[in-house]
């Protein structure tokens, strides 16, 4: 555990400690030992730090500043660029997944885009319903 914390993984450090403790907890309760030594590690090992959260857009208002700012933002690439992050806002789909999009994926007569489970980090399929808004991007794309 300490060679784990002079990582600074001290959250792996935790669970390490944590699953050594269940094991001592059942080697007592099967009679194989008579105490839980990681027990004591509990308070000895180094606490992770407090994470900061990621700041977030909870306000309608922002969310609206942001969209506007996207509809005028002009660089190179950036029709492309406006197109895919309005669609990241309307669909809430991982930038990869949206960059592996197969034109295949998108079922525009039901609404749905439907991405199969080997493209997705949980490895399951995923259905997106699809806004009229999100057809009109697709539909400005296809050409």
């Amino acid at each position: 555990m300490r060679r784990v914390e002079a990582r600074g993984r001290y959250y792996t450090a935790g669970r390490l400690r944590s699953t050594a403790s269940r094991i001592f907890q059942f080697g007592i309760g099967a009679s194989y030992c008579t105490s839980d030594p990681s027990r004591d590690l509990k308070h000895a090992l180094t606490k992770a730090p407090k994470s900061n959260p990621r700041p977030a857009l909870t306000d309608p208002d922002d969310v609206g500043d942001l969209m506007r700012r996207i509809e005028v933002y002009d660089a190179k690439n950036g029709r492309l660029v406006r197109y895919a992050l309005k669609l990241i806002a309307l669909t809430m789909v991982r930038p990869g997944e949206l960059r592996l999009a197969e034109w295949t994926e998108f079922d525009e007569k039901n609404r749905v885009w439907l991405i199969p489970a080997e493209k997705m980090k949980m490895r399951d399929d995923h259905e997106v319903p699809l806004s009229r808004q999100a057809l009109a991007i697709l539909a400005e794309l296809r050409p």
